[in-house]
């Protein structure tokens, strides 16, 4: 009894050849379903990919608060000129 039936690799020294088994190959209609699940998963990726590009960078995220303070600072002193200009 063996117990090397399951090496694919050539025996040089000895020359035996040893095969694994025909559990891989498949029939052409499970190779075209494997083929359309690996398009179907290859598309979902692609859109995952995209959704993923337009998502801020750090550097965009960083000066985010800097123009909030900024923009309403530019507000409150926008209000307090026009309330000065036209309501005193």
């Amino acid at each position: 009894m063996t117990t090397l039936t399951w090496l694919t690799a050539r025996q040089p020294s000895s020359g035996i050849t040893f095969a694994m088994p025909d559990e891989h190959h498949f029939t052409l209609r499970q190779a075209d379903q494997i083929r359309t699940d690996f398009a179907a998963i290859e598309s979902d990726l692609e859109a995952i990919m995209e959704r993923l590009s337009r998502l801020p960078t750090r550097k965009e995220l960083a000066f985010r608060p800097l123009y909030v303070i900024l923009g309403s600072a530019g507000l409150v002193i926008l209000w307090i000129e026009m309330f000065w200009r036209h309501c005193l």
